[in-house]
């Protein structure tokens, strides 16, 4: 039996293994049923974030995609906070909130059932982007993997805003889409991970990336 939902965590290079070990353990902690998820551990040879995360994607097996940076952790309950939405509504994308956390793991919080999680349907990934400001990083998501691999929507493995483009290609080509301001996501604000050392580098080329997204 497949899994029901892939997570892959992108690792190489000088990565520090203890984080890995800490992004891992999280997940493992959720409390999902053995067998309904898969964690990818993707590298790529060019230590590119774009292409270990590309590598995962062949790879993964479930109907959900979530990616998680392996400085960064999933809160707890996150998974089966969410798990019965996207059974029941079936969105080709879920969007959930995050916080940033610099020393101590956020404390366990309650479980919130389906009945109590608070969310906005959206036709389609354009009517979000149409009424909402967003934030172009890809973590806070479970994609569609089968709708992922019709609309060809991968990752650029040669720019520093991969996720930027990403983003914008998934939302512009997303069906049903949930909006759910519950944070499951702890994002490490860290001045040496992956995400703040792109944010460093120079803005001029995301908008020539954004621009390559929908008129090649």
């Amino acid at each position: 039996m497949n899994p029901f939902i892939s997570i892959i965590i992108p690792f190489f290079g000088a990565a520090d293994k203890a984080l890995l070990q800490r992004c891992v353990n999280s997940i493992h902690e959720q409390g999902m049923e053995e067998g309904s998820y898969e964690i990818i551990i993707a590298t790529d040879s060019k230590e590119t974030t774009g292409g270990a995360r590309n590598n995962g994607m062949r790879q993964a097996q479930g109907e959900y995609i979530l990616f998680v940076d392996v400085d960064d952790m999933l809160l707890p309950d996150t998974l089966l906070s969410c798990l019965p939405v996207l059974k029941q509504y079936v969105p080709d994308i879920l969007k959930f909130d995050f916080l940033r956390f610099s020393g101590q793991f956020p404390a366990r919080r309650d479980r919130l059932s389906e009945s109590l999680l608070p969310y906005v349907e959206y036709p389609s990934g354009n009517d979000y982007m149409f009424s909402n400001n967003f934030l172009g990083v890809i973590w806070g998501h479970f994609f569609c993997r089968d709708y992922l691999e019709v609309n060809q929507v991968c990752f650029h493995e040669t720019s520093y805003y991969d996720d930027e483009e990403f983003i914008a290609k998934a939302y512009f080509y997303s069906g049903k889409m949930i909006v759910t301001p519950w944070k499951g996501y702890a994002y490490y604000h860290s001045p040496s991970s992956l995400t703040q050392v792109s944010q460093k580098k120079s803005i001029s080329c995301e908008y020539p990336l954004l621009k390559r997204c929908f008129f090649g």
